[in-house]
């Protein structure tokens, strides 16, 4: 049994460290360098799977120090009580299973950074807010999830807020984009994937017995080998166009090193991004093992209420009411969600027991 406080620590520093690592990676994009700002989303994407990766360090240097006082660190294949055993397929590759997710997620993200490139970047946020939706539906399908009526509840709710923001976004500060159905498509299909991604890690996690940072490790070493590959082929195709291009490639690592090592506030940013993903992926895949993917994927969504609070305190933003009544929507739908606030009404509380009494958790005293 796990105790809720655990578990809310975890979703905390999982929110905190995600809207961090949005913030910085903002606030790279905003420097300038040269005649340009600094916009490499592909060298951030690798910069990504080497945080994730990190974890994979992190654990066999933990290993190793205990290796003579825990022997229950060492990987073994066990199979949790009620759940089927796995395929001889999944049983051969052992931990390195997480290497799947860790591939998906790579495409995930480069196709979410193409789509950002042909909408506008409202669209952009709403499309990534509704990852809940297909989590929840992958989760119903493929996880015979089950859910009661105040999940329902915050899901609509969350979706709604993210909604209205971004409706309100697009009537606001309307932006041009060069191809938005095509980026459209392509912003939904990296969603679809994300999604995927987050119910697979749940799906392997019910099924054996794997420390969370080793696995979170497994995947973002596979990620980060494919992505490097990616960015090898990149530096050799031939761009002309300034938006998306440097140095005449579509990405020039050798001059982005170079401004990285020149610009005192980039080294930083930079540097600090590598260790607050790191933190990120910890507690997000320790938030999926002890919650759910659906939970983990409703504070992806909720992540975009912090980033609006930093954003109008340090300027990015203006306020504008529309959009307080949207993140008021988006706040409520993840706190009825994750049952940080029950509704005493309408059946809503005896959901709540119901299903707290049959996932285990241990009430704080």
């Amino acid at each position: 049994m796990v105790r809720r406080t655990l578990i809310y620590t975890y979703m905390g520093i999982y929110l905190i460290f995600g809207a961090g690592t949005t913030i910085i990676i903002k606030q790279m994009d905003m420097i300038t360098i040269k005649d340009h700002n600094f916009a490499h989303p592909y060298i951030q994407c690798t910069n990504l799977f080497l945080g994730e990766a990190l974890c994979l360090l992190i654990y066999m240097t933990y290993k190793s120090i205990k290796r003579f006082r825990n022997r229950a660190l060492k990987y073994k294949h066990l199979h949790r009580s009620g759940s089927k055993t796995l395929s001889k397929f999944y049983e051969k590759l052992g931990v390195l299973s997480f290497g799947i997710p860790g591939i998906l997620y790579v495409f995930s993200i480069y196709l979410m950074f193409i789509g950002l490139a042909l909408s506008a970047p409202s669209v952009y946020q709403i499309i990534r807010g509704v990852i809940t939706l297909p989590v929840l539906i992958f989760s119903l399908i493929f996880l015979r999830r089950r859910f009661y009526r105040h999940h329902y509840l915050g899901i609509f709710l969350l979706l709604l807020g993210v909604t209205i923001v971004a409706v309100d976004s697009i009537i606001e500060k309307s932006t041009s984009s060069s191809d938005p159905l095509i980026g459209g498509i392509v912003l939904i299909i990296s969603q679809l994937i994300a999604g995927g991604v987050f119910v697979y890690e749940e799906y392997l996690m019910s099924k054996m017995f794997v420390e969370p940072i080793q696995a979170v490790g497994v995947e973002g070493f596979v990620g980060l080998i494919l992505s490097v590959l990616v960015l090898i082929v990149l530096n050799f195709i031939p761009c002309e166009n300034k938006d998306f291009c440097y140095g005449g490639r579509v990405e020039n690592t050798m001059q982005v090193v170079g401004d990285i090592l020149e610009n005192t506030m980039l080294l930083i940013l930079f540097v600090s991004s590598f260790f607050v993903i790191t933190v990120l992926y910890w507690a997000g895949i320790y938030t999926t093992r002890y919650a759910s993917a659906l939970t983990r994927a409703t504070l992806d969504s909720a992540r975009i209420v912090v980033v609006w609070i930093y954003s109008i305190i340090v300027g990015w933003e203006t306020v504008l009411w529309v959009e307080i009544i949207g993140f008021g929507f988006v706040v409520f739908g993840t706190l009825v969600y994750n049952e940080i606030v029950i509704i005493p009404c309408f059946g809503f509380k005896e959901s709540v027991e119901q299903h707290r009494l049959e996932a285990n958790y241990t009430p704080d005293i």
